[in-house]
């Protein structure tokens, strides 16, 4: 993608200006700070799909429309943002977050999917996290860990965060990878259900099965008079017996799943709740309100909870439901031992009784066992063969790691030597980093600023030379707060290298008395100090391009 031209309209104060870019290096200067520069790299990604954690107080973006004019894969077309709502070239109704990150992937050819928080479940990434590799934001940026503090992407594992986007990106991981990594997850959830419910029957056995010598049959010569009499009063019974001991198990069994999924439910209510205090309303730390994300992010914490508590109460409603059909069956079962033994003395057969009651009691407890062992035999197959498809998929995804560790070890070099090349030239940098290995630096001052420029023009190397994605890289800062004039000269003669001797597109800020040190050819984008971003004159002009 090649960000052709870009505009800004705040229709509220009748102000809009234009910016027009070169497919190779941008340069937004400035004689003086504070003028604006930073705001324009900010809305630039923040249209492109871009959660950007901290704007100046008075850049009022949320009332203003951005449109943004692009080539990619030589089509023209173009991306219009309005507070949370986007409009597309090729699309008629507006598009909300979720939406418009799935037309991005797709105009980007990428379906990449990641494990959301606590969970083995994929879902598409949002632009913001594609985005996230190709801006460095001159607040953000800086602290923490590299690429991770950029945007809020906390829905996402911290663990995935930036690791498996740029494994993607840089055809580390394909979507064949991804899609097994996915089914292996699902597969190891329901072979965790399936093994729970297994242990759970073990649990239940003395409770269905009485009697272990189940081949002690009425010998059939010996009560053959009885049976001919009274073989329809038996069958009778003994089917009646069956069906019940069949629903009484049945019905034991789902109690003990509910009260299991209402444990699990309470625990998990418990965990949210937690989660929702910790989302206070204001920042512990400045007093700060919360942004708007941290704020929905926290409705959604209490939705949720609400939602766990009506669970809970459905779970408990159908316990005490299970637990009526039970009881209603016991005493079933105790009516019809009673309507056997009227029967037996009303047709004087109080001598065979033992015998009826013998064959009555070993042929409905095998019928028990029998369920019983059917069950169990069926939950150990199904385990056996997701045992089988795990032992296959790992095996697949082992042959498909091999085949991409050989291109990641090429890129591990070239990281190495790149990093190595850059950190020669500045003095404070230590050259103990490793590929796609993203940590908390330790370090403080011109030595951290140091670290950071280093990395990231590390990595944008990297993805110069190997993404398959291709996004204009922004960086909103050079070096963060740097005074010694010897490491400016340093560090813009590393941009010279890496930004501006390059084929690709790269916009950066930067004040006009660093031109000194660029010695590459760029476009020049000069915000003059005397005037604001925006003004009035330009309104009237482009009030009509941006409609949604």
């Amino acid at each position: 993608m090649i960000i052709k031209r870009f505009v800004i309209l705040d229709k509220k104060n009748k102000l809009a200006n234009e910016f027009h870019f070169s497919p190779n290096s941008n340069v937004i200067y400035s004689k003086k700070g504070t003028v604006g520069k930073s705001s324009l790299l900010k809305s630039i990604y923040y249209c492109l799909g871009m959660n950007i954690k901290s704007f100046t107080k008075t850049w009022n973006y949320r009332q203003m429309m951005f449109k943004l004019y692009f080539t990619h894969n030589n089509q023209e077309g173009w991306i219009i943002r309005h507070h949370r709502y986007y409009k597309v070239y090729d699309r008629d109704e507006l598009l909300d977050e979720g939406e418009y990150s799935k037309w991005f992937a797709n105009l980007l050819n990428m379906q990449i999917k990641l494990r959301t928080k606590n969970s083995e479940n994929l879902s598409q990434v949002v632009a913001a996290a594609i985005l996230s590799l190709f801006y460095i934001d001159q607040d953000s940026s800086w602290q923490g860990t590299p690429f991770r503090n950029t945007a809020s992407l906390t829905w996402y594992d911290s663990k995935d965060m930036p690791k498996s986007i740029f494994e993607y990106v840089l055809n580390l991981k394909s979507n064949e990878h991804l899609e097994k990594e996915e089914k292996k997850g699902k597969l190891k959830k329901e072979h965790s259900e399936l093994t729970s419910n297994h242990n759970s029957l073990l649990t239940l056995k003395d409770q269905f099965i009485l009697t272990e010598n189940c081949n002690s049959f009425v010998n059939e010569d010996e009560y053959k008079e009885d049976l001919r009499k009274y073989l329809s009063i038996i069958n009778t019974i003994n089917q009646q017996l069956s069906t019940y001991n069949g629903q009484i198990y049945s019905k034991q069994v789902e109690l003990d799943s509910l009260k299991l999924e209402i444990r699990e439910l309470e625990e998990i209510l418990k965990y949210n709740n937690e989660l929702y205090e910790n989302h206070s309303i204001r920042c512990s730390k400045c007093d700060s309100f919360l942004t708007e994300q941290q704020s929905k992010e926290r409705m959604k914490l209490d939705y949720s909870s609400f939602l766990l508590a009506e669970n809970i109460k459905d779970t408990q409603s159908k316990i005490e439901k299970v637990e009526q059909d039970l009881n209603s069956l016991l005493n079933k079962k105790i009516g019809l031992d009673k309507e056997y033994k009227t029967l037996s003395n009303q047709l004087k057969i109080t001598s065979s009784k033992a015998s009826i009651d013998a064959y009555i009691q070993s042929v409905g407890e095998k019928k028990s066992q029998d369920k019983y062992y059917a069950i169990l035999n069926d939950l150990k197959i199904k385990i056996s063969k997701i045992n089988d498809d795990l032992k296959i998929i790992n095996a697949d995804i082992k042959i498909l790691t091999k085949e991409q560790d050989k291109n990641r070890a090429k890129i591990d070099s070239d990281f190495t030597v790149f990093f190595n090349e850059l950190a020669d030239k500045l003095p404070s940098v230590d050259c103990d980093f490793i590929f796609l290995k993203f940590n908390q630096i330790k370090n403080s001052g011109s030595a951290l600023n140091q670290t950071y420029l280093v990395i990231y023009l590390t990595y944008i190397k990297i993805l110069m030379k190997y993404s398959s994605v291709e996004l204009p890289f922004v960086m909103d800062s050079i070096i963060k707060d740097e005074l010694d004039p010897g490491v400016i000269s340093s560090s813009y003669l590393l941009i010279n290298k890496v930004l501006l001797s390059s084929q690709k597109q790269t916009l950066f800020a930067a004040l006009n008395d660093k031109f000194q040190y660029l010695t590459g050819e760029c476009n020049r984008i000069e915000i003059k100090s005397d005037q604001k971003l925006l003004n009035k004159e330009s309104y009237e002009k482009l009030k009509s391009e941006i409609v949604v």
